[in-house]
């Protein structure tokens, strides 16, 4: 199974779901899960945000940012999907966003939360319920990980 295909998959909202309890029951502190597939998932704080990180063994890592925002959750990766593609291959954060468009159309289209996107190539879920957390930390590592891939 590919990244990409993990990513989609519902074994991949498992493993964060689970990520995520055990990041509760541990008040915070840094905690890994093990997926059935073998996957290998952290959280750790991040100054204000919780980031959930996939290890892959690569330089890179798809990462998503959370914090809770009232009863509800923001997801970002804080530009890194951007950042990993400007450190490969030198591509400006504006080349990098305008071809990402069906990216950021996937995230749009996903059913949860509100999509927003900046000129540093930051990509944001925001208004996401904590049932709809693993689903959004999935899709914006997804979309991370897309825009990273973007060929120059």
């Amino acid at each position: 199974m590919t990244l990409h295909e993990y990513l989609q998959s519902e074994q991949a909202r498992e493993d964060v779901r689970a990520l995520l309890a055990r990041w509760t029951a541990h008040h915070g502190t840094t905690q890994s899960h093990i997926g059935a597939s073998g996957q290998i998932l952290h959280a750790s704080l991040a100054d204000a945000w919780t980031r959930a990180e996939l290890a892959t063994g690569k330089d890179w890592r798809p990462m998503a940012y959370y914090r809770p925002d009232g009863d509800r959750f923001v997801v970002t990766d804080l530009g890194e999907g951007v950042r990993a593609l400007r450190l490969r291959t030198g591509c400006s954060q504006h080349l990098a966003m305008e071809r990402s468009d069906p990216m950021r159309e996937a995230l749009r289209t996903s059913g949860i939360g509100n999509v927003w996107s900046t000129e540093r190539g930051i990509m944001e879920l925001d208004n996401i319920t904590a049932t709809d957390l693993p689903d959004a930390i999935c899709r914006v590592m997804l979309a991370s990980l897309r825009v990273s891939e973007v060929a120059p």
